[in-house]
């Protein structure tokens, strides 16, 4: 799936996350995956510049913050968190500037003290 993203093929990594994130062998590592997935959807289409965000648009912003925190909440080790924290600042950092609704972090499990 990670390599799947990176050529951009975000499609056939989120079919593969999904069946990634029922087994248990690394499922923050899925979840991260699957936030990234959605966060670079997202921005592939433009989303943040539009006047007019979709529903669908909109269902990806919820599950990419929903998956980081997700992946939070599983203890990952030191460097997935860093990579969690960076993609939580990003779509948060995205969604500040744009005509999003704005999503809380706290409504997620998460506080921006955990980033600290």
């Amino acid at each position: 799936a990670d390599i799947l993203m990176d050529d951009g093929e975000l499609d056939q990594a989120e079919k593969m996350l999904k069946r990634l994130k029922c087994d248990d062998s690394d499922s923050s590592y899925a979840y991260y995956l699957d936030g990234r997935c959605r966060l670079g959807k997202i921005l592939r289409n433009d989303a943040f510049a539009s006047e007019n965000i979709d529903e669908k648009i909109q269902n990806e912003i919820h599950g990419a913050y929903r998956s980081f925190a997700l992946a939070w909440r599983m203890n990952p080790a030191p460097g997935l968190k860093e990579k969690i924290r960076t993609a939580v600042r990003r779509l948060y950092l995205e969604s500040e500037i744009g005509p999003l609704p704005q999503y809380r972090i706290e409504d997620y499990g998460m506080t921006f003290d955990d980033f600290d």
